[in-house]
């Protein structure tokens, strides 16, 4: 029997944000499928304009990101990344309904925010 060995063993971690915790589980609910799209471009550690897209990215080594759910609604959960040495980890924060095609200064303005939130991880 032949061994395999990890050629990159990194891990991705996916934190929710307890303020936004309930509207950020209802649209998961409504959008699993596109939600498992979204988690396979994650783990990949891919950016799909469409899918997850990243929106910021900081000099101290975090992203703010997207996951996009087109339709009716549609909305964004915004997402902090946090690169570390032993892989990655990704806090979803916000669920907000865009009604524009670009960035307006509100969504801007909240995307620099979110760059300022802290977290502890165990």
């Amino acid at each position: 029997m032949r061994k395999l060995g990890v050629l990159k063993p990194e891990r991705c971690v996916l934190y929710v944000d307890e303020l936004s915790e309930k509207e950020i589980a209802a649209v998961l609910e409504a959008n699993r499928k596109k939600f498992r799209r979204i988690l396979y471009q994650i783990y990949k550690y891919q950016y799909n304009d469409d899918l997850y897209r990243r929106e910021r990215k900081n000099g101290d080594g975090t992203v703010i990101t997207a996951m996009k759910f087109s339709g009716a609604s549609n909305t964004r959960i915004y997402c902090k990344e946090f690169h570390r040495g032993d892989g990655k980890r990704i806090v979803l924060l916000q669920a907000v309904s865009k009604k524009t095609q670009k960035n307006d200064r509100q969504i801007i303005d909240r995307i620099s925010a979110y760059g300022e939130y802290e977290y502890e991880f165990d």
